[in-house]
């Protein structure tokens, strides 16, 4: 298997590696991990999974006077949640099921949810945890927009 390489803060190419060369999903030895991974392609890889937590990435816009620059992903939902340290940005990326009325069987729907990880926590990602917090958070902005 070649190395494969992402990016780093958008512009410097890395050479990314599961930690101790294990993939943490699936237990794989010499796993490279490319950062231009699409969510689609993480759920095909690992079907078994339905969510995912992951920092966001640098995305090429076009804005109003038609200008390309790089911003971060989902920064107007970021700024929304108030002041807060960038290093503590995270995705929670929630794959919709097959039997829900939203499912589009051609282009399978994820769903994006800002999150701000606390200054002294670790997540892991597995669906046992991050099935409870997205829950919660859900349940939340129910209750608070009806």
């Amino acid at each position: 298997m070649l190395p494969r390489y992402g990016l780093r803060s958008g512009y410097e190419p890395v050479l990314l590696l599961c930690l101790d060369g294990v993939c943490c999903d699936c237990g794989l030895r010499n796993l490279y991990v490319d950062a231009r991974m699409t969510d689609e392609q993480f759920f095909q890889l690992h079907r078994d999974r339905n969510y995912h937590i992951r920092k966001p990435v640098m995305e090429l816009i076009k804005d109003k006077q038609r200008a390309m620059r790089y911003v971060e992903e989902c920064e107007a939902e970021f700024l929304s949640l108030g002041p807060h340290n960038k290093d503590r940005r995270r995705l929670l990326l929630y794959r919709v099921p097959r039997d829900s009325p939203w499912y589009n069987p051609a282009k399978p729907p994820v769903l994006k949810v800002p999150f701000l990880m606390f200054a002294d926590e670790s997540i892991e990602d597995d669906d046992a945890t991050l099935g409870p917090i997205l829950h919660g958070i859900m349940t939340d902005a129910r209750e608070r927009y009806g």
